[in-house]
């Protein structure tokens, strides 16, 4: 979960030294290299404390209802009962955080919809735990009826303490689409129990040695200077502030993980990332480290002894 501030006002004097709704200062490129085969760059010069990206979620979810989340609840136990193996042993970890997304998914615009998609739905690792996992979700919502979506013969607006979706009906792989979507790109979980995925905050690339934070706050808290004052008071919105000083043209990159996980050493920061979103982290910091460890391990071995450093990685 995101840490959630009372926005402070600028350390800088002039609005235009910060990114506000609407006016950014990152620009989308091709990163090949990364993850995402895109990433995000600073437009100018950014000083540390500087909001370099403002936004307001593209697909966010209701804080839900008591009697939503028990009969989540009783779904989950369900799947969890039903649970064979590890991989099914994840679903109901799973359903019981992104069924409401994949509700709010469904009821969305065709333009919502198309974005989100348009995201990468795509594991680094197509045989990690976790996509394995995705892909029986999918299944057994699909099979389900969760996502048949609104019919001439019922009731178009599905109460919101229903689990059943109104809006389009969901196929097997859009369910598993978004699903990924949201695990890869680093949706959050408000402070109110919402989940929300941010469009250009998903574009950030992950860096153990971030050059942002990211936090949320209401729009009400807002410095005037953020442009969300046309917001509901209780919107969520999205900021990420430089930590460093960033030259015009740098990749710009956030950690998708803890404060306390960035303090763990790389193997196990490797497999909390691994674990959670299907792929080996190359960021600046674990190539380094894992060098230092390589190192270490070839300086211990008998000189007589072929070390093969493949599987040191």
């Amino acid at each position: 979960m995101p840490a959630r501030v009372k926005r402070p006002k600028d350390r800088h004097d002039s609005p235009s030294n910060t990114a506000a709704l609407g006016r950014p200062l990152l620009t989308a490129a091709p990163d090949p290299a990364g993850e995402k085969g895109i990433c995000l760059r600073a437009t100018r010069d950014v000083r540390a404390g500087d909001a370099v990206l403002v936004e307001v979620p593209l697909l966010g979810t209701a804080a839900p209802s008591a009697a939503y989340r028990d009969r989540l609840r009783k779904f989950c136990a369900a799947l969890a009962k039903a649970a064979r193996n590890k991989a099914s042993s994840l679903l109901p970890l799973l359903a019981e955080r992104w069924l409401p997304v994949l509700r709010c998914f469904a009821e969305a615009s065709t333009e919502v919809r198309d974005k989100v998609l348009g995201l990468q739905t795509e594991f680094a690792n197509p045989d990690c735990e976790m996509a394995k996992a995705v892909a029986v979700l999918a299944q057994v919502l699909q099979r389900s009826g969760i996502f048949a979506g609104a019919r001439e013969d019922s009731e178009q607006d599905k109460g919101k303490d229903e689990l059943a979706a109104g809006g389009v009906e969901l196929r097997e792989e859009v369910i598993a689409g978004v699903l990924s979507a949201m695990i890869i790109n680093a949706a959050d979980t408000m402070p109110d129990g919402s989940e929300a995925l941010f469009y250009m905050g998903a574009l950030i690339e992950h860096s153990c040695d971030p050059s942002t934070s990211f936090c949320v706050y209401q729009a009400e808290d807002a410095d005037a200077s953020r442009g969300v004052g046309h917001l509901a008071g209780n919107a969520w919105v999205g900021e990420w502030r430089a930590t460093q000083d960033i030259s015009a043209g740098t990749p710009v990159t956030f950690s998708y993980l803890e404060p306390a996980r960035l303090k763990q050493d790389v193997n196990q920061r490797r497999e909390i990332i691994n674990k959670r979103m299907g792929f080996v982290c190359q960021c600046r910091r674990c190539k380094l480290e894992s060098c230092e460890v390589n190192n270490q391990a070839g300086y211990k071995q008998e000189s007589s002894v072929p070390i093969d450093f493949a599987e040191m990685d």
